[in-house]
């Protein structure tokens, strides 16, 4: 929400808030000089935009309370990180309150300075034209990138399922009575992936579960990384040239990516900030 609304009022737009928690709602209304409300009803009865920032398991049951509060012919835009369970209900809310539905995913965090460049994700719903002509108003800056509702969430569970789930494991198995020495002999490598894991353990319980859970896609991926992993156990174990040669393929695999091979200087510059 923060960053919306830190954007948004660059933008000269009047923006009024709502949060469940009333503390941290006075904390960005007066920091951002906006208007924070009292209720739900109070911040979209009259808005012509409406910008739905809830946890995913609560994006639904939201989408149905704030459709029927809002005016006919505004826009319900949610940002949910996953749109398989999503999508049909903002199409009928569409249908019934005659409300115009939006559905996007922004690939960024609340520490970005700006939206300008950063990834915005659209899912089209009815009308992609008039879906990405609203995107631009809001976000003329942004990068766009259109996708199905399926690809989207199947790709989510390499994006954010995987990676997640990874670090999860990567954090319980490391001796926790010596991340300080670990912090101090530590190159670049672990220096990176220490820093990942501890900003993703960092998110709360909930978030972490919904990107892992909620995704349809995300426990075949979860599998077969487990899979993987025995099966390349083994090999060091059993058959370390085959092992090697696992390593050369995916090296010929990876490779195709032309920024392959900039990534040790992308760790680098991981370092530097």
């Amino acid at each position: 929400m923060n960053v919306f609304t830190h954007f948004l009022k660059q933008e000269n737009n009047n923006i009024k808030l709502f949060d469940i928690d009333s503390i941290r709602l006075n904390k960005i209304a007066e920091k951002l000089d906006v208007i924070a409300t009292k209720n739900v009803s109070e911040a979209i009865a009259k808005a012509d935009f409406v910008i739905l920032c809830t946890p995913i398991q609560n994006t639904i049951k939201e989408i149905q309370i704030v459709s029927a509060e809002m005016k006919k012919n505004a826009v319900l835009c949610e940002i949910t990180s996953l749109k398989s369970k999503i999508i049909p209900e903002l199409k009928q809310a569409m249908s019934k309150d005659g409300i115009q539905p939006l559905s996007i995913h922004p690939m960024f965090g609340p520490d970005v300075e700006t939206i300008d460049k950063q990834n915005i994700i659209l899912i089209p719903i009815l009308n992609v034209e008039k879906e990405i002509k609203l995107i631009k108003l809001l976000f003329p800056k942004a990068n766009l990138i259109i996708t199905e509702v399926e690809d989207h969430d199947s790709l989510m569970a390499s994006i954010l399922s995987l990676p997640y789930f990874m670090n999860l494991v990567f954090a319980k198995t490391l001796p926790h009575n010596q991340i300080k020495l670990l912090k101090q002999m530590a190159g670049p490598t672990f220096s990176v992936q220490l820093a990942l894991s501890q900003s993703i353990v960092g998110e709360s319980p909930q978030l972490i579960r919904s990107l892992i859970n909620e995704n349809i896609f995300a426990k075949e991926a979860m599998l077969q990384f487990i899979d993987e992993s025995k099966y390349l156990f083994r090999l060091l174990k059993n058959n370390p040239k085959k092992f090697e040669k696992n390593c050369t393929k995916l090296y010929e695999i990876m490779s195709q990516d032309p920024d392959f091979f900039s990534a040790r200087e992308r760790r680098g510059d991981f370092i530097k900030h």
